[in-house]
């Protein structure tokens, strides 16, 4: 039996989270597993449609971790346990002291932030001492497992995200910059660079006089960047969508013209961008996408080949990316099409768990 502990889980929304549902259910499929993870609001609802089961864990976080130490030894003593996989560092430092006592190999996920030290001693001495108990560690992006490696940590491979390829897929995509309408799909903070669109609003609307900007997603950052869109006269050309669910997100993606998310190292909250799955839903929707260069966007856009990067950081930078782009439909539909490709190549859920299959096997056999 495979076991998976992890602090991130539906209902609750995220990209781990849904990493962490996504990963459990293809497993599920070939293998038997079993989910421990915390209670939260509508859990049951939730829990009841799904294939495997799970436990929930109620109290605050050092009774949680209580328990799941008690309920591991349990699940050991009653059934054989062969593997626990984390969502990350914290929650296999929890039960990384009965899983050595039992000699069960652990296999941590790492993300980007997870992983970030943040300039403190303790926090590095954890997570170094940490992963380097675990059997592996899986990083999502080569930029996250470059992270992993700089903590001297060897035993890490790299197995990207995957994603349901037919939910997102549009072959028949139709682009048209002479009214462009951009979107972006993503939580509201600084990091994701939804402030930098704005910001040059006022230049993109002197080439375009009809361009429209769709955000969509959640976060405290809303207030900022509508005030934002509100100071420098743009309102009119921004749309605030909130939380969208799939069918919405596909709604969107099939009205939209251009893909934006110009990331960058948000430093003072110490945050990066460990992969950028909405990057790849994008482009399996025939989008041409525009992104940062920092985290690990790289592994999913390749400059002017299957997308367009540019300096997250600098506006400057991200005007001019978005004018060639929009100035020349050409190059901008021949990325998008590179960047389906890829996408459909390296992204899917197959290619992950046939990757997720071969190194529990490696681990267990």
């Amino acid at each position: 039996m495979i076991l998976m502990v992890t602090q991130c889980f539906p209902p609750n929304t995220g990209g781990i989270e849904k990493v962490m549902s996504e990963l459990a259910l293809l497993l599920n499929a070939e293998n038997t597993i079993e989910v421990i993870t915390k209670n939260t609001k509508d859990a049951k609802n939730w829990d009841i449609h799904q294939s495997f089961p799970i436990t929930r864990i109620c109290g605050n976080k050092f009774l949680r971790q209580w328990r799941i130490k008690k309920l591991l030894k349990q699940k050991i003593k009653a059934s054989t346990v062969k593997i626990i996989i984390t969502d990350s560092w914290k929650s296999a430092k929890t039960i990384m002291p009965i899983a050595k006592k039992h000699q069960l190999p652990v296999i941590s996920l790492a993300h980007g932030n997870d992983v970030l030290t943040k300039n403190k001693a303790s926090r590095m001495y954890n997570i170094k001492h940490t992963l380097d108990a675990c059997q592996h560690v899986v990083a999502v992006s080569h930029a996250t497992k470059e992270m992993v490696l700089s903590l001297g940590i060897s035993n890490c491979s790299t197995i990207h995200n995957g994603i349901n390829i037919d939910a997102y897929l549009n072959d028949d995509k139709k682009i048209c910059f002479k009214a462009p309408q951009l979107l972006t799909v993503a939580r509201l903070e600084p990091r994701k660079g939804q402030d930098r669109i704005i910001q040059i609003l006022p230049d993109l609307v002197k080439h375009y006089p009809n361009i429209h900007y769709h955000i969509a997603g959640t976060g405290q950052y809303e207030a900022q960047l509508k005030l934002l869109a509100k100071t420098l006269n743009v309102s009119e050309h921004v749309t605030f969508h909130g939380y969208v669910n799939d069918e919405q997100k596909k709604a969107l993606l099939r009205q939209a013209d251009l893909f934006v998310m110009p990331v960058r190292h948000d430093k003072h909250t110490h945050s990066i961008e460990g992969f950028g799955i909405s990057l790849v839903e994008a482009q399996l929707a025939g989008l041409p996408v525009l992104t940062g260069q920092s985290g690990g966007v790289s592994d999913v856009v390749t400059h002017k080949k299957t997308g367009f990067n540019c300096d997250g950081d600098d506006t400057s930078a991200v005007l001019n990316g978005i004018l060639e782009i929009l100035d020349n439909t050409d190059l901008a539909l021949t990325c998008a099409k590179e960047g389906q490709k890829n996408a459909q190549e390296k992204f899917s859920h197959q290619f992950m768990i046939k990757q997720y299959q071969k190194l529990i096997h490696q681990i267990t056999i």
